[in-house]
């Protein structure tokens, strides 16, 4: 009787969140390459480009907490409906900024920070930044 409750209770929790509704979000990527510059520098860049956005840094350091995952980190938050992330990539010497906005009425939030950071990546660092389509950094845009 148990199992059948239990099995039952399974079946109709995962319909009813299968027709849920999906949240709204959109979100933007960036996969970059920085030569010859300390990750302290590079999320000192990304807060500069995005403070003013109504950005602030969420983390502290440069290191993703208790170390579990290697290489840079930094999180950010924009009010309640937007985040942002700079982390290593898949492979070291890589990152990715990536940033999500649940806001539909600043529709186009995400694209501006990610340009935003382009922007700012290619003033700073000039040659020494190269953008990529892929997390392994090996497609340059």
């Amino acid at each position: 009787m148990k199992t059948a409750a239990v099995i039952l209770f399974g079946f109709v929790a995962c319909n009813v969140w299968a027709d849920a509704p999906r949240r709204w979000d959109e979100s933007f990527q960036i996969f970059a390459t920085v030569a010859k510059v300390d990750d302290t520098t590079i999320i000192a860049e990304a807060d500069a480009a995005l403070t003013p956005l109504g950005f602030h840094r969420d983390s502290t350091g440069t290191t993703y907490p208790g170390n579990f995952v290697p290489g840079i980190f930094a999180s950010y938050k924009a009010g309640n409906l937007a985040a942002a992330m700079i982390v290593e990539a898949s492979r070291a010497g890589c990152i990715v900024f990536s940033v999500t906005n649940y806001d539909k009425a600043a529709a186009g939030f995400a694209g501006r920070a990610g340009a935003a950071i382009r922007a700012r990546f290619r003033g700073s660092f000039a040659t020494g930044v190269s953008f990529f389509s892929d997390p392994e950094c090996t497609h340059a845009l």
